[in-house]
């Protein structure tokens, strides 16, 4: 039985909001480990980080899979967004997608738990202590008005963007990745 996470060992220090982390899951102690510049800062519960990455090394990876033994080689980084007792006792957000790692039997990679699909990078991630949600990519529909080009609301899919505003030209669909808006083309016809 995995040990519960006492955070208390390290706290997580105050003042680490806003700044580039990152993140492994403690096996020791089943916290998650928070690292500034590979100096550990401590540990808690649950956290909230933005603008995500994933880190696999390859070593690790391999030493994993050939002596079947668990190693430190598996990290999520990005920009500390929050942290403690308060996340640790909410729900995963509406729409969000659970991930998850397992070097001796998965692929070198932070995976989709629903198919299986490698993740590289996400909007925001939250760890919570029965598992690591990311929040689902963000997309918007630029549609033709009378004044020009004109952005509607952002919708969390693109089957969700592709179905609204039926009836209405769009001139394309974009996909936001890390502040910028990659344009997609559109289903079933070219872009205007």
């Amino acid at each position: 039985m995995k040990k519960p996470c006492d955070p208390s060992e390290k706290p997580l220090p105050d003042g680490l909001i806003g700044q580039p982390v990152t993140v492994a899951l403690n096996l020791h102690n089943g916290c998650y480990t928070v690292s500034i510049k590979r100096e550990i800062q401590g540990y808690t519960r649950a956290l909230w980080l933005g603008d995500v990455t994933t880190k696999v090394l390859p070593g690790g990876y391999n030493r994993c899979r050939t002596e079947q033994t668990r190693n430190v080689h598996a990290f999520l980084m990005g920009t500390l967004l929050g942290a403690g007792e308060e996340l640790a006792r909410s729900a995963p957000p509406a729409g969000s997608r659970r991930i998850t790692y397992h070097c001796k039997s998965g692929p070198p990679c932070f995976y989709f738990a629903d198919d299986g699909q490698c993740l590289v990078s996400a909007r925001e991630a939250l760890m919570l202590p029965d598992g690591v949600w990311v929040a689902p990519d963000t997309y918007k529909i630029v549609v033709q008005t009378q004044a020009g080009p004109m952005t509607w609301q952002p919708y969390m899919s693109r089957e969700a963007a592709e179905l609204a505003l039926p009836g209405i030209q769009r001139l394309r669909i974009q996909r936001l990745i890390k502040d910028t808006w990659e344009i997609l083309p559109l289903h079933g016809g070219a872009e205007g």
